[in-house]
């Protein structure tokens, strides 16, 4: 069996969604927008009352962990090496979705990182 066969087999559980540097932050800030709208989740987190969560369960649970009852967390990992580009990302509404301790940033800024 190829290893293109093998890959086809495999079954997706779950999908870690990183969004890198300031572009990648603010694409996926529409992204998460989105599929929660889909969804019916709120931006913290929550199913909304008319909506059981998702009309096929596995599907949305490869993106949302379930954190207790009706409420859910975005799989994503936040991260720049600008603070002020995570600081930002944590002022939005979208990032009640977002876990907390997903944010990854840097202390220094992107001044200098290329001579």
């Amino acid at each position: 069996e190829s290893l293109l066969q093998q890959i086809r087999t495999i079954k997706m559980r779950e999908i870690i969604h990183l969004q890198l540097g300031q572009c990648g932050n603010n694409i996926s800030t529409s992204y998460w927008n989105l599929v929660a709208g889909e969804h019916e989740i709120d931006m913290n987190g929550h199913s909304m009352p008319a909506s059981s969560g998702s009309g096929d369960d596995q599907r949305f649970r490869r993106v949302f962990r379930e954190i207790g009852d009706n409420a859910f967390k975005v799989r994503a990992i936040l991260v720049d090496p600008n603070p002020i580009v995570i600081d930002h990302q944590r002022s939005l509404t979208v990032s009640g979705l977002y876990d907390p301790d997903n944010f990854v940033s840097g202390s220094g800024g992107t001044n200098h990182l290329f001579p």
